[in-house]
């Protein structure tokens, strides 16, 4: 068992209070002000500091990038436009993510997505920065289905001169599908379809439909599909959300903004930080993440970057931390297992000196990884647990 004691425990909702927290095998035992400490316990003394979740990355490809040097990149399948059925775990590979160190920024947890090139990429799963195997780190897996509405789209396709490569023809294979999958599920007598049955659980509303969309055009023309359809977009990217915000919010659907700082796609799209910050008080369902699932090396360490963008438009250090801890895992459907801390949870915290979305100074000492302890001083390195 680990024991961490004496911090200052940021909960949700605002709740704070100086206790400590017991955590047996991956997940949160108790949470308490005045729990005892067993005596066999390993002991973190988190005295005056601050112990907040893990940070979710909501898109990351880590795992999923092949080898980099003959480019035969395992992220994305895109011979075809339309692949629910294609599952991000087959092209999975540990030592990748066991290269990483993710945890010295605080990332406990990240939502593995296929990447940016096909119309619907495939499943993407919910995984864990520390384990040795594949079903070590698989958290919770087809938790949603990916997709990109996008100019990358059309610029694959437009080679072979096959739909789609105009935005018109991106919009009629996404309609073309999700109607063919509804038809297939009210069917009662009806031969198997992999690809029907994949998308099934998005035209049920069971699943969120994660999709990049980063332009004005982009966003509407998927909000459009979803009213049709009555799916549930997640829309990735969306640099220029703050100027179709209204609808987005009135529609319930969440957004998770892509990283500020890459090819400076906020200028481009002319994002105002200060009118996000006043619609996330007001509703706006709003995560940030990274370009992790571009098919480049990953900035995950951009996160920062991003939470500083936010904080110069006005959101609180707290406002951030939740934009990096259960917004997310909201967004992804995947809240039940990361996001915040409570009893049954994964132990994926972080324990600092400080808010680190407030300034640079307040640095994560420790991160725990499904109760595994890294000492980022020390490099990353696990210490007890």
């Amino acid at each position: 068992m680990l024991f961490i004691k004496n911090g200052l425990i940021h909960m949700e909702k605002g709740e704070v209070f100086k206790g400590s927290i017991a955590v047996e095998g991956k997940a949160v035992l108790d949470v308490g002000a005045d729990l005892l400490c067993p005596a066999d316990a390993d002991i973190l003394d988190a005295e005056g500091k601050d112990i907040y979740p893990g940070f979710v990355l909501p898109l990351c490809n880590i795992g999923i990038r092949g080898d980099e040097v003959l480019r035969n990149k395992d992220d994305a399948e895109d011979s075809q436009p339309i692949n629910p059925q294609l599952d991000v775990r087959h092209s999975f590979d540990i030592r990748d993510l066991k290269i990483q160190h993710m945890t010295r920024l605080g990332i406990t947890s990240y939502g593995l997505s296929p990447g940016i090139t096909p119309l619907i990429a495939g499943q993407m799963s919910l995984v864990g920065v520390d384990g040795d195997t594949i079903d070590d780190v698989m958290i919770a897996e087809r938790i949603a289905v990916k997709g990109n509405f996008t100019k990358t789209v059309m610029s694959v396709y437009a080679e072979s001169r096959k739909m789609p490569t105009t935005r018109m023809g991106m919009f009629y294979l996404l309609d073309k599908a999700f109607t063919e999958t509804r038809e297939y599920g009210e069917k009662e007598d009806k031969e198997f379809d992999m690809k029907n049955e994949a998308l099934l659980p998005v035209i049920r509303g069971e699943k969120p439909f994660v999709v990049n969309a980063e332009t004005l055009p982009d966003i509407e023309a998927v909000y459009e599909l979803a009213r049709k359809h009555k799916i549930r977009p997640v829309f990735v990217g969306a640099f220029s959300i703050d100027k179709c915000a209204e609808k987005i919010m009135e529609a319930g659907y969440d957004v998770i903004l892509g990283e500020f700082t890459y090819m400076f796609n906020y200028v481009y799209s002319d994002t105002d930080f200060s009118k996000l910050v006043d619609l996330y008080r007001n509703g706006l369902k709003l995560s940030l993440s990274t370009n992790g699932d571009q098919g480049y090396p990953p900035a995950y360490d951009q996160i920062m970057w991003s939470a500083a963008m936010m904080r110069r438009g006005g959101a609180t250090p707290d406002e951030v931390i939740d934009m990096m801890t259960i917004m997310p895992a909201r967004a992804l459907g995947v809240d039940g297992y990361v996001g915040s801390i409570s009893t049954g949870k994964r132990a994926d915290l972080i324990v600092c000196s400080g808010n680190p979305a407030d300034k640079y100074t307040n640095r994560i000492g420790y991160t725990i990884a499904a109760g595994k302890v890294y000492n980022n001083a020390s490099g990353g390195e696990k210490t007890c647990c």
